[in-house]
């Protein structure tokens, strides 16, 4: 008997003398011996292989699958390796259930010892937080009573220990002396009270005011004489139908009658140039001009004009009135293109005359200019002294201007005096008030 060698290196024993190769022997079969042992066949293993030797099978499905396979070595070959990958596969699901049953175990044991453990601390807490038996809430009931009792004793003003008792009787202790002091402090007849100072203060304050009070009645009683005169002149003049010309021509007259002049309004007559240019022409005294004929006249406006207007509006009346000298008279400051009361240059002057204030001092002013003009025109200079004439004219001008101004300063420290007055009024009400506040205070 020899013994093929197949691929996967198992040996398996064949008789000789058979027509297919690696057919299995039946010859125990056929002798009515009974078969051996599968497992007294002698196995080998190695690191890579297994070898079986004298190995018979008689399991029926092994012995039918190798009569019918054409290569019945590697067929037995195949069942051994399937087998074998069966029983590993067999041992790996054992494996797995076992490990599914023991990991099935201790879930179950963990959810009943955590069933358990909650089971516990419910009980636990329900008895800590029970609001009849339970400790918690019986603790906090105890602080809260503590607490209470220690304010009530802290505020109670009934006990002696208490911060309210304590603080009553310091402040009984003291009341006296504070009173004392108190009554010092605001007692102005004490020079070291601070109302001392105050009242003596206020006294001196009330000195200077009344002192400003009566200089102010002084200058109020001069305005208010100033506004009588101005009132009698209007009544005369504008409040009859008469215009502003005619009170220009009113205080014109009362000025040339001193001088001996003739002054006659001509303001409706045409001139010597066809036209009723100057209002009201002045003629001088034949006494003061050696029997000549000598005039000025005066242009009388209640609108506003530019210089260039004023020259030749001044130009036109001295040549339509035959005048040496002529003089624009305005109504107000605003009509004026000057800033001054009264202004000259040459035979041509200008001259406010406030129609709602109207002061004959600045009119005066520009007629003895006027007289100047008009008689230097025709005298010789050596029998005018005119640099004494100019030098009086200018101190009069400058005059005229610081006068304005004073008035102007005089208006603004009236409105002044009189807001400083409410002011100390008000402060007296005040002081007076605290005052009063005081002595509620004290004496309630």
């Amino acid at each position: 008997m020899t013994t093929p060698t197949t691929d996967s290196g198992f040996h398996l024993g064949v008789q000789e003398g058979d027509n297919e190769p690696g057919s299995v022997s039946a010859t125990a079969a056929e002798m009515g011996e009974k078969p051996p042992a599968t497992g007294l066949a002698q196995v080998t293993v190695t690191t890579d292989a297994v070898h079986v030797a004298s190995l018979t099978i008689h399991d029926p499905d092994v012995v039918a699958a190798a009569q019918v396979s054409a290569d019945p070595g590697r067929t037995i070959l195949e069942m051994l390796a399937t087998g074998a990958r069966v029983l590993k596969f067999a041992s790996a699901t054992m494996d797995a259930r076992m490990l599914e049953r023991t990991v099935s175990d201790l879930e179950n044991a963990f959810q009943s010892r955590m069933d358990a453990t909650v089971a516990t601390l419910d009980a636990k807490t329900q008895a800590l937080l029970d609001p009849e038996t339970g400790s918690i809430p019986s603790t906090l009931h105890e602080v809260r009573e503590e607490i209470a009792k220690r304010l009530s004793d802290t505020f109670d003003p009934e006990l002696t220990t208490s911060a309210l008792s304590i603080i009553d009787n310091t402040l009984s202790k003291h009341k006296d002396a504070i009173n004392q002091d108190v009554r010092r402090l605001l007692d102005p007849s004490l020079t070291d009270s601070p109302l001392h100072g105050l009242e003596s203060r206020l006294k001196e304050l009330a000195r200077e005011q009344a002192k400003e009070l009566r200089e102010t009645a002084e200058k109020i009683k001069e305005a208010l004489v100033a506004e009588q005169a101005r009132q009698e002149v209007i009544a005369k003049t504008t409040s009859k139908g008469f215009t502003y010309e005619d009170m220009v021509e009113q205080a014109v007259e009362r000025i040339a009658t001193v001088h001996g002049d003739y002054c006659c309004n001509v303001g409706r007559e045409s001139g010597s140039a066809g036209t009723a240019k100057g209002d009201l022409l002045v003629s001088l005294s034949a006494d003061d001009c050696a029997g000549q004929s000598l005039r000025f006249v005066l242009e009388c406006k209640d609108q506003h004009l530019s210089k260039n207007q004023v020259k030749a509006e001044l130009a036109a009346a001295m040549e339509n009135r035959d005048a040496a000298a002529g003089v624009l008279v305005f109504a107000g400051d605003e009509a004026s293109p000057y800033h001054v009361p009264f202004a000259y240059s040459g035979d041509q002057a200008i001259v406010v005359y406030d129609r709602d204030k109207p002061d004959d001092q600045v009119l005066r002013v520009a007629y003895a200019w006027a007289r100047w003009t008009a008689r230097r025109s025709q005298t010789p200079n050596d029998e005018l002294d005119a640099e004494a004439i100019l030098a009086a004219l200018h101190d009069a001008e400058a005059g005229l201007a610081k006068k304005a101004q004073v008035l102007t300063g005089l208006t603004h420290a009236d409105n002044g005096i009189a807001a400083a007055r409410r002011a100390v009024d008000a402060l007296a009400d005040q002081v007076s008030d605290a005052l009063e506040r005081i002595r509620t205070a004290l004496d309630p």
